[in-house]
C-alpha cells in the first residue's frame, strides 16, 4: 500500500512540476523530423496489453505513408497519451477507441475519440482548464490533479496547433488536434 501510494505521489508531483514547467517562458521544445503515424503506432503499441484487458476495440485509421512533422516527439507523445489516459480513464464504459491521422493540405489532423460517458456541454468549455475534472465526484485519489487535458493543451499550442473536444452524452468524446507542417517530405 505504501508503495502504490508513493508511486501515486510520485506521479502527481511530476504533473505539477511538468505543468509548472510549462507555464514559464524559458520552456522550449526539442523539436526533429518525426514520422508523426510511426510516433502513434509506438504508442498504441503500449496500450494494446490495456485494450485488450478491458475489451476496448481499437479502430486505427493511420496511413501507411510517412508523414514527417517538425516537433518535439517527447511532448507530442505526451499529448497523445494524455488523451488516451483519458479516455481510459473516464470513458469506462467505452468499448471502442478510434484513433486517425488525416493529412489535408499544408495541416495534418489528429483525431482521438471513445464512445464512452461523454462530457456534459455546459463542461467543454472548462476542460483544458488546470485542475478541473468533468466529474466532480472524482477526486485526486482517483485519478489525476485535473493536469492532463491543461498539459495537452499547452503542448499542442506550443507546437502552433490547436485542439478542440466534442461530447454527446453517451455518445462518446473525440479530441482532435490540428499541427502545420513546417516540414514536407
Amino acid at each position: 500500500i505504501i508503495k502504490k501510494k508513493a508511486f501515486y505521489m510520485n506521479r502527481l508531483l511530476q504533473e505539477l512540476l511538468d505543468y509548472s514547467k510549462l507555464e514559464s517562458e524559458g520552456y522550449r521544445l526539442n523539436k526533429e523530423a518525426v514520422d508523426l503515424p510511426e510516433l502513434m503506432r509506438a504508442i498504441l503499441i503500449e496500450y494494446l496489453p490495456t485494450f485488450q484487458d478491458r475489451e476496448i476495440i481499437l479502430d486505427v485509421n493511420i496511413p501507411d505513408e510517412e508523414i514527417m512533422m517538425q516537433i518535439d516527439p517527447s511532448a507530442m507523445s505526451r499529448i497523445f497519451r494524455n488523451i488516451i489516459d483519458n479516455a481510459l480513464k473516464h470513458g469506462l464504459n467505452a468499448t471502442q477507441i478510434g484513433i486517425e491521422i488525416n493529412e489535408i493540405g499544408n495541416c495534418v489532423t489528429v483525431r482521438i475519440s471513445d464512445n464512452g460517458s461523454g462530457i456534459p456541454q455546459n463542461q467543454l468549455n472548462k476542460i483544458f482548464d488546470r485542475f478541473y475534472r468533468a466529474d466532480p465526484s472524482r477526486n485526486s485519489q482517483d485519478g489525476g490533479m485535473g493536469l492532463g487535458l491543461s498539459i495537452a493543451h499547452e503542448l499542442v499550442k506550443l507546437h502552433g496547433g490547436t485542439i478542440v473536444v466534442k461530447s454527446t452524452i453517451q455518445e462518446g468524446t473525440v479530441f482532435e488536434i490540428l499541427l502545420r507542417h513546417e516540414l514536407h517530405n
